[in-house]
């Protein structure tokens, strides 16, 4: 056994992309599948769900992989596979965070989505800037340059609602 290197790993970034969210899905809901029995529905319409859920989180994925390899294309260091599984995992790290977090002893409700989006937010794009910087020997500066596109679409998806969660949770009062 030699030390450990995550450049070792990041070559399994593309196989990880996409067998993360139908795992995580059917992790967090599979096991339990008494939600489903609650809404009335069987195991046929969980397979369904994993499925949309999955190419909701591997269209997006590609959607921001595509914007990320424009620019790395003129650092001729371009890898479609490699920066789609990297938003994917990306995102799919920021799933288990929102599947897996409680109300993180904050008893109002507002507060705690509020903070959970925003840390979700950080951890995500801290991940997905981290690994294109590992995974195509960049600086983080130029890392993320790449991601700038992916990092303002997430800053006009997740912080209106972070600020509107807080808001309403008295945050500013």
């Amino acid at each position: 056994m030699g030390d450990f290197e995550i450049k070792d790993y990041i070559k399994h970034l593309p196989t990880a992309g996409l067998i993360a969210p139908p795992l995580i899905y059917l992790l967090f809901f599979g096991i339990n599948s008494s939600i489903f029995s609650a809404f009335g529905m069987g195991g046929d319409n969980m397979l369904l769900t994993v499925l949309i859920f999955s190419l909701l989180i591997w269209l997006w994925s590609a959607f921001y992989a595509r914007s990320v390899n424009k620019f790395l294309k003129k650092k001729e260091k371009d890898n479609f596979k490699l920066v789609f599984g990297i938003n994917s995992f990306a995102w799919s790290i920021g799933l288990i965070i929102w599947f897996s977090s409680s109300s993180l002893g904050i008893s109002n409700i507002y507060l705690a989505l509020g903070f959970l989006v925003i840390f979700i937010f950080i951890v995500d794009n801290f991940l997905r800037v981290w690994l294109t910087s590992i995974a195509f020997d960049l600086e983080i500066k130029t890392s993320l340059n790449a991601n700038k596109f992916v990092l303002i679409i997430e800053s006009i998806a997740y912080l209106p609602y972070a600020l509107f969660s807080m808001t309403m949770g008295g945050a500013f009062i």
